[in-house]
């Protein structure tokens, strides 16, 4: 939504490959917990703005990997 109603170029960061299957944004294969890696891939990018939609969907492992 964000793409088809401004003139931002949208990136979309996560581990694995692209599971959306769309191809109108830019995808970064990226472990997002790999701080090093993530803060060099921001610096290259250079984002006016960052959308933090990080989850973890496995709800057993969200209490025992807090």
């Amino acid at each position: 939504m964000l793409k088809e109603k401004t003139k931002y170029q949208v990136f979309g960061f996560s581990r694995g490959g692209n599971r959306i299957g769309r191809k109108d944004f830019t995808y970064c294969e990226i472990d997002v917990t790999a701080e090093c890696l993530l803060k060099n891939k921001i610096s290259e990018i250079q984002p006016d703005f960052i959308i933090n939609t990080v989850a973890m969907t496995n709800v057993d492992a969200c209490e025992t990997q807090k």
